[in-house]
């Protein structure tokens, strides 16, 4: 497998039929699950630095995606919002006197269909609001003013839900 996919991949589908052994396990098809053997060790994932984007390949993706939804690239860069949090993000998420930003939720597709959620691994947290992204987004507020939109709330223990 090392050869056609990344470690990623590879735990990913050890992971998958890990589980599935269990399954296996609990219902006396097989006798143990081959897959918690000490042999079978998946390979660890490559830690990746991460690199930041330069402000000129934000404002360039910003300049891409146009006046309407630009921001949310610079939202995304200054804040390190997720794709679905900056979905989900609010007007009121957003304390400009304070200089901060509340990552309460995300937009997530399930079943084909919008809802929110919390974020990944259901951790809100707050992150300071840099001054001159505040301008720019109580700029395009003021040229675009939001709309109220309402998607149904993913509930814990519910099919779709991950945490």
């Amino acid at each position: 497998m090392e050869r056609t996919l990344m470690a990623s991949s590879i735990k990913g589908v050890v992971d998958t039929l890990g589980a599935i052994f269990e399954v296996a396990v609990d219902d006396q098809v097989v006798g143990r699950n081959p897959v918690k053997a000490e042999s079978v060790k998946p390979p660890a994932p490559a830690r990746k630095k991460v690199v930041p984007w330069t402000l000129g390949q934000v404002a360039a993706m910003a300049a891409a995606l146009g006046e309407l939804y630009g921001p949310m690239v610079f939202l995304g860069a200054g804040c390190a919002h997720r794709q679905g949090e900056l979905f989900g993000v609010a007007v009121e998420d957003i304390d400009f006197l304070g200089r901060m930003v509340h990552v309460y939720s995300q937009v997530r597709l399930i079943g084909g269909r919008l809802v929110s959620s919390p974020p990944k691994r259901g951790k809100t947290r707050t992150v300071p609001l840099p001054e001159s992204l505040g301008l720019r987004l109580s700029a395009h507020i003021a040229h675009h003013p939001p709309v109220a939109v309402t998607l149904p709330w993913v509930e814990k223990g519910k099919p779709g839900a991950t945490w």
